[in-house]
């Protein structure tokens, strides 16, 4: 019997544990991957903050409530409470991997799993926002990055002894501009780091399985009305300013808003901003929902990512591309991965960039070569962003 097969018996008698800083994140996202643990008759557990999704949640796997702030900041009282939380709670389940998301997850999980010398997958998703920040927010995100990265490679073996260990954790980036940053923070300590570079959570099935929009297949558009769809949290550095503004100059297009107001984010809308975002006439209102964009097939429907949030892969765009509908996204939002082979990239984020964008679309509507870039952004998608593909290479 090999180390791996050793390994492999020695891990499967004890939990995996996915740890996130919502439900609604591991139920929205992962929820694929808990279906392909279960399946192999390992134990899962999931550790999060209880939100609106944690009751659905609790109903497919064993669910323990994780008390910690969502917010943003990291004030080191509450922090430290968190870690405290964790502590505990890893020290009385005994998981054999810990599966952490999200960046203060991803820092507590580093420094609790170097204690207990425990295997780490690590998830990072967005540090684009990293060349949007400035002044002590740029230097502190860099800071706790570094945290990661020193625990991580690192575990005790006895009471007060700590070595290295670089097999230890393997780190996930979603897209190669984010892998990019994070090796140029660390230096030459990503030289013995283990990476992997994964596509996001996946386009799923229900997507892949649905029929295409109309546009994929040029049919006769004639009365029917065009729909910009927007599906993201209403913040701003995600574009829902522009999406409005792009509202107001195209009165004869209906603009779909698929979000909430995030309580937890600074950059949100306020109550009396989403007033204003409601007023207006072709402005509709869907709040959240789940498969958005599977309600816009049968008329013309174009996707707009505006948004300079540093994505780690927004997922609204290979599920438009495998539906066969034509996406506006700006330069942050493609990640490094989409290009104009597949979409209309808007090189800068003045709203007039996206005015003739979708102008431009509107003029080639039915024309081959659109069909044709359609069809071509479809297959690519569907080769590369299935939920499959995705939850298998995480598992594996």
């Amino acid at each position: 019997m090999n180390n791996i097969e050793e390994n492999f018996l020695f891990y499967r008698g004890r939990p995996i544990l996915l740890l996130s800083n919502s439900c609604w994140y591991l139920n929205h996202y992962r929820n694929c991957l808990i279906k392909e643990i279960q399946k192999n008759n390992l134990k899962l557990i999931v550790m999060a903050p209880y939100d609106k999704s944690s009751i659905e949640l609790s109903s497919k796997v064993v669910y323990i409530p994780w008390r910690v702030s969502r917010n943003n900041n990291f004030n080191l009282l509450i922090l430290f409470i968190a870690f405290l939380r964790l502590f505990f709670q890893i020290r009385a389940l005994k998981p054999g991997i810990i599966h952490s998301h999200t960046l203060k997850p991803n820092l507590l999980a580093s420094v609790v799993s170097a204690l207990f010398g425990i295997p780490l997958v690590i998830s990072f998703a967005g540090l684009g926002r990293l060349s949007t920040m400035n002044g002590r927010n740029k230097i502190f995100l860099k800071i706790v990055l570094k945290l990661i990265t020193f625990f991580s490679t690192r575990e005790r073996y006895s009471r007060w002894k700590w070595k290295y260990n670089y097999q230890r954790t393997t780190m996930i980036f979603q897209n190669p501009e984010d892998l990019d940053l994070f090796k140029k923070i660390i230096g030459n300590n990503s030289k013995s780091l283990n990476f992997k570079l994964i596509f996001g959570s996946g386009v799923p099935k229900d997507y892949i399985n649905s029929s295409e929009n109309i546009l994929s297949s040029g049919d006769n558009l004639k009365n029917k009305k065009i729909n910009a769809v927007y599906c993201a949290r209403l913040l701003k550095s995600k574009g829902i300013e522009i999406f409005i503004s792009l509202a107001k100059q195209f009165p004869n297009i209906n603009f779909n808003v698929y979000g909430e107001i995030d309580p937890f984010s600074n950059d949100s809308l306020s109550l009396e901003e989403f007033e204003k975002i409601k007023s207006e006439k072709n402005v509709i209102y869907h709040g959240f929902k789940k498969n958005p964009l599977l309600n816009h097939l049968d008329t013309p429907a174009i996707l707009l990512v505006p948004s300079l949030y540093g994505e780690g892969l927004p997922r609204s765009i290979p599920e438009a591309m495998v539906l066969g509908i034509p996406v506006i996204a700006s330069l942050k939002a493609c990640c490094g991965i989409f290009n104009e082979t597949y979409l209309y990239p808007a090189y800068s984020n003045n709203s007039l960039d996206y005015t003739k964008l979708l102008k431009k679309i509107i003029s080639n509507f039915g024309k081959e070569e659109f069909i044709k870039k359609l069809n071509i952004s479809r297959d690519y998608a569907k080769e590369n962003f299935s939920e499959e593909l995705i939850v298998r290479t995480t598992f594996d």
